[in-house]
């Protein structure tokens, strides 16, 4: 009875999330002068944590008022520390949780303190009092008897002796990718009976024993582990049995998601070492998680930080995450007072994301003076290991000054960033790098530098990355001095980007294009329209050169092409001595895609050609300007034309001026210029069908 009074206490305002803000009293005030001057001395000590501690116990007392809990935790070290911890990164809730537990199950909680605590954490959301987990998934839960707080903590606690990972002893917050769990127990007997002659080597690749499925031939009846099994299904029911089967071996494991993907992460110990697995990569390497302590989802680059932390070393981890709570505790004017408490966190725990975020965030918002801020990423780039600056790349990100946002942000810039670069064992793309420096050179008033590296990084980013490129090039626009065009920044870049001699060719150049594509797209509205158009018809035409040179030349009179498949009739559409002046189309679907259904050239006179193709709904009429030719014609094509444009030009010679119309169809993956250079268009051929199977133009001879 005695705590559930306590906890009915926690639905007052007092229940709040970590440095929520709270009127400052006198007593709250001298609590917190007495939290500054222990900062100012950056000194991470006995005296340091347990300032902390009774910091936290004062805000939780007003709603969990009593000694019971409070004298326990005194007595219990081994329970202290990480309850303390997960207070300051959840919130009170924890304090209450652990209470609950502690009522139920004194002697598992005393016997599995850090399962007790990951508990805790873990089901420390919502706005009420009853332990809550920051999101269930609706589907999973429907007709299923889902276990209780209580009753999921009791189960792995009692089968601890069987477990794969280690109930005591293992870190509290990787135990919380465990105690999320939302798998009915008696469906974690079922797993554990099902597999447990397996070693775990041989639980790792479960992701793939669910029956992959896009149709998965269910009966209507509630998800379990078995109907998984059973009926199969997608990635996301893939992952639901994986990590059930991990749930029922006290395995902590989640989920992430990659473009159109979901996979399955976990973790193992070896000794006292800690490891983090996932089943595959498919393009991307840095999945979001849900994270089961912060309520959200967070890159996957934060669990590889936690585990760097953990292996430094659970105290220095716990040290330096309560240096940067207390930093975050001050009021925002003072905090460029408490920065030597960062600099020590750093230097306890250089891998602590919270302490890493704090000073990143400190950094970018000019919280602590330049001098400060280049003692803590010394510190971070002199203790980081060889390969895990990777994982530092958004709080290194945030950290420097973005263009034109001001002067520099930390002291020390170009030579931290030499020696995080040095130690990024070959992991994190140059390119990153590259534009660090450029935004660390461009903040210090370099800017011929600053455009020279910023050149370089887009270089390397060009034929990975549309979107990325894009954006070093708005960098650019705002370092470039007055004069310089867009057209020949963007031109010399795509110029210089080496064309491979092997098999990558063809990968390359569908690169380069892309990239012009978009650029065109983001250009083409406004003053820098003609440059992206320039740019991008200047690579249609030098991977047409590319695969004429390797095809050979032509002994057909038509110019480039077919584009398409092999099916259909032949047919030609030409006019002689008449201009072509556009195309007429209709559309139809194919195969879940726009495919072209029909074509019809449209000449400047009548027309005497029926449509290639089926013609479908409303025509579609792409014409050219008045006094413009035809100069040529984009077609993408598989088994079908799967869409095309047309271009004009003033005249026949290209010179950097376009008329470009709007894309009609599915795809312009693979687009290919069809006429161009070697010729004006004056008709069409290829083959149809029912469908436009394939298309090319005819050239007026020369």
């Amino acid at each position: 009875m005695r705590t559930t009074i306590l906890l009915l206490a926690l639905a007052g305002p007092l229940l709040m999330a970590p440095g929520a803000a709270a009127p400052v009293t006198e007593a709250a005030q001298a609590d917190l002068d007495r939290l500054l001057d222990l900062c100012k001395a950056g000194r991470l000590d006995g005296t340091f944590m347990e300032a902390c501690f009774e910091h936290l116990e004062k805000e939780a007392r007003t709603a969990l008022p009593g000694d019971e809990l409070w004298d326990g935790l005194r007595s219990d070290t081994k329970l202290r520390q990480p309850a303390f911890l997960a207070a300051s990164q959840c919130g009170p809730k924890v304090f209450a949780n652990l209470a609950r537990l502690t009522e139920r199950h004194p002697d598992m909680v005393k016997r599995f303190p850090a399962l007790a605590v990951s508990f805790s954490a873990a089901w420390a959301h919502g706005d009420g009092p009853e332990p809550a987990l920051s999101w269930v998934d609706g589907w999973l839960t429907e007709g299923r008897a889902t276990p209780s707080f209580e009753e999921s903590f009791a189960d792995l606690a009692a089968r601890a002796q069987d477990l794969r990972f280690p109930a005591s002893g293992a870190p509290w917050q990787v135990l919380a990718h465990l105690a999320d769990s939302i798998v009915p127990t008696a469906e974690r007997a079922w797993a554990f009976d099902e597999y447990k002659a397996r070693k775990t080597p041989g639980l790792r690749n479960l992701f793939g024993a669910v029956p992959y499925t896009l149709d998965p031939k269910r009966t209507g009846g509630p998800f379990t582990l078995q109907s998984f099994l059973e009926c199969g299904g997608p990635c996301t029911h893939n992952v639901q049995f994986a990590g059930g089967v991990f749930d029922a071996f006290g395995i902590p494991s989640g989920w992430a998601g990659g473009p159109g993907h979901t996979y399955p992460y976990w973790f193992e110990m070896d000794g006292k070492t800690l490891r983090l697995f996932r089943t595959n990569e498919i393009g991307n390497r840095n999945g979001k998680i849900r994270d089961p302590l912060t309520g959200g989802h967070v890159w996957e680059d934060r669990l590889r930080l936690q585990v760097a932390a953990l292996n430094h070393g659970q105290g220095a981890e716990a040290r330096a995450a309560l240096g940067a709570w207390a930093f975050r505790q001050l009021p925002k004017e003072r905090r460029h007072e408490a920065a030597p408490i960062l600099v020590a966190a750093v230097e306890a725990n250089p891998f602590c994301h919270s302490a890493l975020l704090a000073a990143a965030e400190a950094t970018s918002k000019r919280q602590i003076s330049p001098g400060s801020a280049g003692r803590i990423w010394k510190a971070a780039a002199q203790k980081m290991t060889e390969g895990h600056p990777e994982e530092l790349g958004d709080l290194l990100d945030m950290a420097i000054p973005a263009f034109g946002s001001g002067p520099t942000t930390f002291d020390g810039d170009v030579p931290i960033l030499a020696r995080f670069e040095k130690r990024q064992g070959g992991r994190l793309a140059t390119w990153r790098f590259g534009e660090w420096r450029a935004r660390v050179l461009a903040a210090r008033d370099k800017r011929p530098a600053a455009r020279r590296v910023l050149l370089g990084a887009a270089l390397e980013l060009a034929p990975v990355s549309v979107t990325g490129f894009k954006e070093l090039l708005d960098g650019l626009e705002q370092i470039t001095e007055p004069g310089t065009e867009r057209t020949k920044a963007l031109r010399s870049l795509l110029e210089d980007i080496a064309d491979p001699k092997d098999g990558y060719a063809a990968e390359a150049f569908r690169s380069r294009l892309w990239t012009a594509a978009s650029l065109r797209r983001a250009y083409g509205g406004g003053p820098g329209g003609k440059a992206g158009n320039r740019v991008w018809v200047d690579e249609l035409v030098a991977q047409q050169e590319a695969r004429r040179a390797g095809q050979g030349e032509e002994k057909h009179r038509a110019g480039i092409g077919p584009v398409g498949g092999a099916g259909g009739a032949s047919f030609e559409q030409q006019i002689g001595g008449a201009p072509l002046i556009g195309v007429r189309v209709t559309t139809t679907g194919f195969n879940g895609r726009t495919v072209i259904g029909s074509i019809q050239s449209i000449f400047a006179g009548p027309s005497v050609h029926d449509p290639a193709g089926g013609v479908r709904g409303n025509a579609i009429d792409l014409t050219i300007p008045d006094g413009w030719v035809l100069w040529g014609i984009v077609a993408a094509g598989s088994d079908r034309v799967d869409g095309l444009q047309i271009i004009a030009t003033p005249g026949a010679a290209w010179r950097g001026k376009a008329h470009v119309s709007p894309w009609v169809g599915s795809s312009i993956e693979n687009g290919q210029l069809l006429g161009g250079p070697k010729g004006l268009i004056e008709g069409l051929t290829g083959r149809a069908g029912a469908d436009l199977d394939a298309m090319g133009v005819l050239l007026a001879p020369r």
